[in-house]
């Protein structure tokens, strides 16, 4: 089964942030101060760049129920017919599914 980007994202900030210890707290001088601050900026920036992707992906289902609120808000407006409560029904089973708890 194909990975979701979030479950990528998650592995890439995991990942990065084992990788960027090793450069912080190796005592070792297998690399030069320069080398080692060159790591840590790349895997701080990919890590936040992680974070804000995160974030905006858990955005994304808010964002779409805000959209299907205002279609159905703007329904409401339209003269009664079967037409129209046929539209607001199926936008009531949309957000119906959305709610269902993955199991």
């Amino acid at each position: 089964m194909k990975k979701s980007t979030k479950d990528k994202l998650s592995n890439v900030s995991s990942n990065v942030y084992n990788n960027s210890v090793k450069y912080r707290f190796d005592k070792h001088k297998v690399c030069s101060e320069k080398y080692k601050k060159g790591n840590i900026a790349v895997y701080d920036w990919v890590s936040e760049l992680c974070y804000y992707y995160l974030q905006k992906e858990k955005n994304l289902l808010n964002e779409f129920e805000v959209i299907l609120k205002q279609k159905k808000d703007k329904l409401s407006n339209l003269d009664d017919s079967e037409f129209r409560d046929g539209i607001i029904d199926a936008l009531k089973d949309v957000e119906d599914i959305l709610h269902r708890k993955v199991k």
